[in-house]
């Protein structure tokens, strides 16, 4: 090859080199959708591959397969445009034929798809469990191998009644089973038992020590009660100052209950130095961050404002609190919401508004409104 033809060649080579350099740069992003297409189709093909393995074993017995398969259809039965029903049967198929084979996870899976359908019944304004009987069979399988979950729900249902006599004693067996266990839930529960009396002799004591248990592992609910039982005495020597450091501790760890308690002990000076510009402080960030908190520290704010404690009295400031302990269905507050209607205290003196609330509240019972009602209307 002469020299000239060699500089040819070798110009074409460094031009086509350039421009396929060119083109896999403008089309890199195409080359890795390419990419991912294969290593998704492999790693679906592998997916395919391990649910058709594990089926195999599923119909040839093994139980942690057959409960995998179960698994698989209870998760798919949720999904957008599946067929709920068919799916829940087919995942209780599967889960029965592990849960027959002593498989833990499948005899409190199988027990949970009996557990998730409920029936509402109006009067009571409950929910039950459509086949309690055969839930409460193999949440009690469960339980006895140790299931902590099984244990709770088993506990649960004897308290209740459901598919069972309604048997306290046995209730709280089952709840000690987890309890012991460190279950928090179960702890706290089986202090209210000891609490109230229930299923075992009372005692307070004991129950302090149950709810000591969940408290020393954060529990906040338990804290409150624990806090509870040194406001009140119960259980251990009354002591105040204990309580608020308490209520202290699970308020530092978003406990809405335990910042309430804590505002009114500010007010009321138990615990700690009376401070009522504190309290309502504490009231009103309270309501400003869980507006959803419900009726007593509305309640509570519109007292302090209608009666000028700890803030300067304000009559219209009262009237919108005591509106928004009324929308959570307060009958105290729609009560006196209606009288300051009626009365025109902080709002424009209304004869329709003040019948409105005081109708509600009347309709819950509430002597005081009902008495005024009849007033208004002349009865």
């Amino acid at each position: 090859m002469t020299q000239s033809r060699l500089k040819i060649v070798v110009a074409v080579v460094f031009l086509l080199s350039c421009i396929l350099l060119i083109v896999c740069i403008n089309n890199d992003a195409a080359h890795r959708t390419i990419i991912d297409a294969i290593v998704k189709n492999r790693e679906e093909n592998q997916e395919k591959k391990h649910v058709a393995q594990v089926r195999k074993a599923a119909e040839q017995g093994d139980a942690e397969s057959q409960y995998l398969i179960g698994n698989d259809y209870f998760i798919s039965a949720f999904q957008p445009g599946a067929p709920e029903d068919r799916y829940l049967e087919e995942a209780k198929k599967w889960y029965r034929k592990a849960a027959e084979q002593g498989h833990v996870e499948a005899q409190y899976s199988l027990a949970g798809c009996y557990n998730r359908v409920m029936i509402y019944y109006r009067s009571d304004d409950i929910f039950i469990p459509s086949n309690p009987e055969e839930t409460v069979v193999w949440y009690r399988k469960a339980a006895e191998q140790g299931h902590v979950g099984a244990q709770i729900k088993l506990g649960e249902y004897y308290d209740k009644g459901w598919g069972a006599p309604q048997d306290k004693t046995n209730a709280m067996k089952w709840y000690r089973e987890a309890a012991e266990q460190d279950h928090r839930e179960a702890q706290i529960t089986l202090g209210d038992y000891y609490f109230k009396g229930e299923g075992v002799p009372q005692d307070k004591a004991e129950a302090v020590n149950w709810y000591r248990k969940a408290a020393d592992g954060g529990d906040t609910t338990a804290l409150c009660l624990l806090a509870d039982c040194y406001f009140d005495g119960e259980g251990v020597p009354q002591d105040k100052e204990k309580a608020v450091e308490i209520w202290r501790i699970a308020g530092n760890q978003n406990s809405i209950t335990a910042r309430y308690r804590l505002a009114l002990c500010y007010f009321e000076g138990d615990g700690v130095p009376q401070d009522k510009e504190e309290a309502v402080r504490l009231l009103e960030l309270l309501c400003k961050i869980h507006p959803k908190f419900g009726t007593e520290a509305f309640h509570k704010l519109a007292e302090w404002y209608y009666d000028g404690e700890g803030v300067t009295q304000d009559r219209a400031k009262a009237a919108e609190y005591f509106r928004e302990a009324a929308g959570w269905g307060d009958a105290d507050a729609e009560y006196r919401l209606g009288k300051c209607y009626h009365d025109g205290e902080g709002v424009p003196q209304s004869k329709t508004d003040a019948i409105k609330w005081l109708q509600k509240a009347a309709g819950q019972g509430h002597k005081e409104a009902t008495d005024l009602l009849r007033q208004i209307e002349g009865k």
